[in-house]
């Protein structure tokens, strides 16, 4: 009888537990160990593991420890043991469970010793963590990101400090990695940019971002142009926990702007001096640029010249003049020469000069004018066809030199950076977001891709000839064409300190430059020797190499070594340029500048706040 209400309450009291375990919102499940069994199992772990009650109750011991990774089977089974025993044991983190179909379930795991139908078993509770570490796990990817990429990435809180900030933060602030957590972002701003920066923030919590250019500050002080985007952080329920930003150094962008602009406004300078009219128009005729002299001879000013066709503003027609030397030069794609007349009668000889865009495509044309009663020899008319040829060949040379460059190094690993971009996207629609491996690779190229940009914005205007002056330019270029080629390059300064006239430094590196790349590409040579001196008011370059040189016959023939460019230059800022070349003896260069009695100050660069 007392055996019987035994029973009975056991039954009794197995309903209740059943009752309320199958309430809750953790995994349950009672384990029997010898031999391993799955005696009983909640709701909650039957959605974790993908079986129904009879089917895992069902199972024997092989199958039932196949419910458990194999590489944390035997951990998870001696764990279990443990508690069955009574034995105290760690918790156990992020194991995981075998699902009927062969996903995997990440889980916590906690057990204790219970008696299920009169038998010693394991009572144990599963918390599934698959979402948690499936989050873990892409946070962690997108830290090992940030970690990597050059471009600086932090987090900022609402009071405006900072709570990570990657290495290239650190560095482009020229501070230790990990030494900016917990420190104001005001550290890494210029004094006289708080009130931008205050409106930055604002902004960015009004729209929920911004973008735009600061000044940021090194741990030295000096300011620096940064490129800036900031996000506002929200948690779930959409209120503002933060910010997100990026910074990205503009320096180079900047100086290779303000060298853009400065080149144009030299240009202008350059053409506006000449008396002859020159002009720039495009296929229809349109005039897209014009000197001075081209202004004067419509009577008009140069801005007022823009978008009107040539045939209005020179000759007052409604349509193209007949025989008209523009037209003939863009249908051919040469040179075409003829004589006008302007409205006031006055007659020009007029020369047309096609220009070629990077696709060998006419785009446009050069237009010289030369009024027919200016006293003009052979020689000088010789002269100015030369110049204006000159000018279109070293723009053509320029804009294929810089095409092929781009196709060649940037054009390509952008290309092997798409396949792999392409390659990560087709893996994560297959479910596998983590390929750690593509990740880096495509970061590698975006690295390179960052560095070939670089380099080619240093070849178009070296940032340390603004800063720091001529021979440490030099110094700089000698050092990068030496390594590149394997030959010696040696250079030699005597009494040049600091910095001197912008247009002189300019000439002269742009000379020693050419100067260089020739003797590495032609001349055979094994060493090149360059000095650089000043003695009293006089500037003087010398570069010499023991190449194969080359003799008076061929002389005449080697304009398209830049010869013609290098001496242009010399001579447009006052100076003189010389070569002296010997058949297996070698080429010597020399150009000597005088240097003004009162140098210009050097423009100061930086932020202004």
């Amino acid at each position: 009888m007392r055996r019987h209400a035994r029973r009975a309450a056991d039954r009794e009291l197995a309903h209740r537990y059943r009752s309320l375990v199958e309430q809750m919102q953790v995994g349950i499940a009672i384990v029997r160990l010898r031999p391993l069994r799955f005696l009983f199992a909640n709701r909650a772990f039957l959605r974790m593991s993908g079986y129904r009650a009879r089917e895992l109750t069902s199972l024997g011991p092989k199958e039932a420890a196949r419910c458990f990774h194999p590489e944390d089977r035997a951990a998870v089974l001696d764990y279990l043991g443990k508690r069955i025993a009574g034995r105290e044991a760690s918790l156990l983190n992020g194991w995981r469970i075998v699902r009927k179909d062969g996903g995997i379930c990440h889980a916590e795991i906690s057990s204790r010793s219970v008696r299920y139908e009169g038998r010693p078993a394991v009572q144990a509770t599963f918390i599934d963590w698959t979402r948690r570490w499936a989050n873990e796990r892409r946070l962690q990817l997108l830290s090992q990101a940030a970690e990597q990429v050059e471009e600086g990435v932090g987090v900022i809180d609402l009071h405006g400090k900072i709570v990570y900030a990657n290495p290239a933060v650190a560095v482009m602030h020229g501070r230790a990695p990990g030494s900016l957590a917990g420190k104001p972002s005001a550290v890494l701003h210029s004094r006289k940019q708080i009130a931008a920066v205050r409106a930055a923030f604002a902004q960015a919590r009004s729209t929920g971002r911004y973008s735009g250019e600061l000044w940021h500050a090194r741990r030295d002080g000096t300011a620096f142009p940064c490129f800036v985007q900031t996000t506002v952080l929200r948690d779930e329920k959409g209120g503002e926990i933060g910010f997100v930003a990026s910074c990205r150094d503009i320096t180079d962008a900047k100086n290779a702007a303000d060298e853009l602009a400065r080149l144009r406004e030299e240009k202008a300078l350059i053409l506006d001096s000449i008396s002859e009219s020159i002009s720039y128009n495009d296929r229809r005729s349109r005039i897209v640029w014009a000197n001075l002299a081209a202004a004067r001879r419509a009577g008009m000013m140069p801005r007022d010249l823009l978008g009107r066709r040539c045939y209005e503003v020179w000759h007052g027609r409604g349509r193209p003049c007949p025989r008209c030397p523009a037209l003939v030069a863009i249908r051919t794609g040469k040179p075409a020469w003829g004589e006008s007349a302007v409205r006031d009668g006055r007659r020009h000889l007029v020369g047309v000069f096609p220009v070629r865009d990077s696709e060998g495509r006419i785009s446009g044309s050069v237009v010289v004018a030369i009024e027919a009663g200016t006293e003009v020899g052979a020689e000088e008319l010789h002269n100015l066809r030369s110049f204006s040829k000159m000018l279109i060949d070293l723009q053509e040379e320029e804009r294929k030199r810089m095409a092929l460059e781009l196709h060649d190094q940037v054009g390509q690993r952008l290309a092997a950076l798409r396949f792999h971009l392409r390659r990560i996207g087709k893996r994560c629609a297959e479910g596998d977001c983590a390929a750690p491996a593509e990740f880096t690779e495509a970061y590698a190229l975006i690295d390179a891709t960052l560095g070939d940009v670089r380099a080619i914005s240093r070849r178009l205007r070296p940032p340390t000839l603004d800063i720091l002056g001529l021979v440490p330019s030099l110094s700089q270029l000698v050092e990068s064409l030496s390594l590149q080629s394997g030959i010696p390059v040696r250079l030699r300064s005597r009494n040049v300190r600091g910095k001197m006239d912008a247009r002189i430094e300019i000439a002269l590196y742009r000379v020693a430059q050419e100067a260089l790349t020739n003797a590495l590409r032609y001349s055979e040579c094994t060493r090149i020797d360059i000095s650089l001196r000043k003695i009293r008011r006089t500037l003087t370059l010398r570069i010499v190499d023991d190449g194969k040189g080359f003799g008076p016959l061929r002389a005449n023939r080697v304009t398209g070594l830049g010869l013609t460019g290098m001496r242009e230059r010399i001579e447009g800022v006052g100076g003189s340029f010389a070569v002296r070349s010997v058949p297996a003896a070698g080429t010597r260069i020399e150009a000597r500048v005088p240097l003004p009695l009162c140098a210009p100050r050097a423009r100061r660069k930086g932020g202004s706040g």
